[in-house]
């Protein structure tokens, strides 16, 4: 039963060595290249949608709003 405690202290100690490493190492330079990715992946999001909305080319639009209009 000791060694469970020994074992369970030794985990909880080396996961707080990970945590402090990850929040001082990893943390420095994590910061704005992640950030930045998910700010370019979320322009392209907005761009395409609003290029989605203020396009009246029936070539760019989606099939399924000119299905109906092409079956009459």
């Amino acid at each position: 039963m000791h060694s469970i405690f020994v074992i369970a202290y030794f985990l909880e100690l080396q996961n707080e060595i990970f945590v402090r490493l990850y929040f001082q190492n990893i943390l420095k330079y994590v910061d704005y290249r992640v950030y930045l990715h998910f700010i370019v992946i979320f322009l392209h999001f907005l761009f395409a949608r609003l290029k989605y909305y203020y396009t009246f080319d029936p070539e760019i639009t989606p099939k399924s709003f000119n299905h109906a209009k092409n079956d009459l």
